[in-house]
């Protein structure tokens, strides 16, 4: 399937509060930048109380991070938006405990780091990483 025809699907599953789909249409584009953007920022706007556990059973947290770890490198989006997915998440315990064992702190610093000079980034990778940390 293509980009477009991907993001699409991230969109209206995303409008229809399907946390799976989301994670589903992420999953069929994992090597598209656009497509990990996308579907990290409707994850994020998916994650809360009602979707975290929903989120979590679906795999959305292994593919925030694998979408991080693959194009966070070159999409300050895709890593901005992970992190304030995560971050979201991680209010559930069982999710954070998943992101930890994920080694999602070391996948966040190391984005962090490489985004340095992006304001964006590094408020929401210090968001994560307190939460995550505590």
């Amino acid at each position: 399937m293509d980009e477009a025809s991907l993001v699409a699907r991230i969109k209206a599953a995303e409008e229809a509060n399907e946390c799976q789909g989301v994670v589903d249409a992420m999953r069929e584009g994992a090597s598209n930048a656009s497509v990990a953007e996308d579907g990290c920022n409707a994850l994020w706007v998916l994650a809360n109380s009602n979707n975290n556990k929903r989120i979590g059973e679906a795999g959305g947290i292994a593919m925030i991070l694998s979408m991080m770890e693959e194009h966070g490198e070159s999409n300050a989006d895709v890593v901005k938006n992970g992190c304030g997915a995560l971050s979201n998440l991680a209010c559930n315990a069982q999710n954070k405990r998943n992101i930890l064992a994920a080694n999602g702190v070391s996948i966040v610093e190391r984005m962090k780091s490489t985004w340095a000079s992006n304001e964006g980034v590094q408020a929401m990778a210090d968001g994560a990483l307190a939460i995550l940390r505590n």
